[in-house]
């Protein structure tokens, strides 16, 4: 998620903003990758909790939801009610949500969701979020993915590119160059599985205007 969204955006952002991520482990990704100046979002206390005193889950995000800094602020809100409610603009924003899988979550992955963040973006900035792809071997990538293209897209953000065979991620940003990855800019040591998911998968959606976006309004 990280690597394939610097890579895409040719440059480091500053102020960064996670949505979700409780478990620590972007947040320790982005530390480790000399990133600051960074706000987490995350709905439930105990997710933090857990994620700070879970021998497993502490081990993984390397302790990092125990540190002080003056760069890094927890939250506990909303990601909806968040963004809503604070007008600070951001160079990135990682949008780490369980996939829109019940009606609950399906609000985060609304047109009016997505109108807020890209209005919360600074003019080159970017954004990306986990994406539910369902079938790559058949080229169609699923009804929810198609619909969750099209509501980026009537939220009024254009430049996306959707990538990830094996964890599959959209990326989106302001300005309108066209992306793919330059993988000789890749970082030396990066980890095989995820050099492997670093491939487009643009091809699976040709037919994204015909779908219906989410709305909280209509649903589907």
């Amino acid at each position: 998620m990280l690597h394939g969204a610097l890579n895409l955006s040719r440059k480091k952002p500053h102020k960064i903003l996670i949505l979700g991520g409780g478990d620590g482990l972007l947040l320790s990704e982005l530390v480790k990758n000399d990133f600051s100046k960074i706000t987490l979002v995350e709905l439930d206390q105990q997710m933090i909790e857990l994620s700070k005193n879970h021998y497993a889950l502490s081990y993984l995000n390397q302790d990092v939801l125990k540190q002080k800094s003056n760069d890094i602020k927890i939250v506990i809100d909303d990601g909806f009610n968040y963004i809503r409610s604070h007008k600070d603009k951001y160079d990135a924003i990682f949008i780490d949500f369980p996939y829109p899988y019940s009606d609950e979550i399906i609000n985060l992955y609304s047109r009016e969701f997505y109108t807020i963040v890209n209005s919360r973006l600074n003019n080159n900035g970017f954004m990306i979020l986990d994406f539910p792809i369902t079938d790559t071997n058949s080229q169609r990538a699923g009804v929810l993915a198609h619909k969750l293209r099209k509501t980026l897209h009537t939220a009024g953000i254009k430049n996306i590119f959707s990538f990830g065979p094996y964890s599959s991620f959209i990326y989106a940003q302001k300005s309108n160059f066209p992306l793919s990855f330059d993988y000789e800019k890749l970082p030396q040591g990066l980890s095989l599985s995820t050099q492997l998911n670093l491939v487009s998968l643009e091809h699976l959606f040709n037919e994204v205007e015909k779908y219906k976006p989410f709305s909280l309004f209509y649903g589907e």
